[in-house]
C-alpha cells in the first residue's frame, strides 16, 4: 500500500485482516493548515497463528528545520492514540514506525510512550537514520520504531540501501 510518499510492504502470504489509512493532521490530501500539509498514517493488521499485529507507518508533520513540539504535533500524537485505543478490543500487538519529524524529548513522543508504547530508539540507542541524500544539513534521527509491551524486538537494523534521504529500517519481532 503506498500513499503520498509512504510505503508499507508485507509478504504476499501474510494473513491480512484489514488495512487502511488515518489522517492524523487534516482530513484529506491537499488540506493545508498554518502552511502545513495534511499527513496520514497507513496501517495493516496481520494475523500470525493466534496473534494479531497492527503495523502503522507514519510520516509526521514537516516544518523545515524544526523538530520541536507544536499544537499540531501533539494533536497528531493524540489522533494516533485515539485510533489505537479504538482497536484495543482486537488485542493486537502494535508497531508504530516512520519519520515522525520530532526530537526525542518532545511531549508528542512522550505522549506515545505514556500510552504504553516502548520507544525502541531509546532502548537500543538508535543512531541517525539519514543517508547521503540528506546533503550538508546536520544529521538527526527523526525516524522511530515504537512497539507495544508484549512485542519482542529480536533485531532492529538500519539498512544500507539508499532509497531516500532516510535509510530503510528492518525490525524482526515475535
Amino acid at each position: 500500500m503506498a500513499l503520498r510518499g509512504l510505503a508499507l510492504f508485507h509478504r504476499r502470504s501474510a494473513n491480512v485482516v484489514d488495512a487502511g489509512r488515518l489522517f492524523v493532521f487534516g482530513e484529506k490530501i491537499g488540506d493545508i493548515c498554518d502552511g502545513i500539509a495534511a499527513r496520514n498514517m497507513q496501517y495493516v493488521s496481520i494475523r500470525e497463528g493466534e496473534r494479531q499485529f497492527l503495523i502503522c507507518n507514519f510520516h509526521g508533520l514537516h516544518i523545515p528545520d524544526n523538530k520541536r513540539d507544536s499544537i499540531h504535533r501533539t494533536k497528531q500524537s493524540q489522533n494516533i492514540i485515539t485510533f489505537l485505543e479504538g482497536r484495543k478490543q482486537r488485542r493486537e500487538e502494535v508497531i508504530l514506525c516512520g519519520d515522525f519529524n520530532l526530537d526525542s524529548n518532545t511531549v508528542a513522543i512522550q505522549m506515545l510512550e505514556a500510552f504504553g508504547l516502548r520507544n525502541l530508539n531509546r532502548e537500543v540507542g538508535f543512531p541517525p537514520t539519514r543517508t547521503c541524500l540528506r546533503g550538508s544539513k546536520p544529521s538527526d534521527a527523526p525516524d522511530y520504531v515504537l512497539v507495544s509491551r508484549g512485542l519482542v524486538a529480536e533485531s532492529l537494523e538500519i539498512m544500507s540501501a539508499v532509497v531516500s534521504d532516510h535509510a530503510p529500517l528492518s525490525l524482526v519481532f515475535s
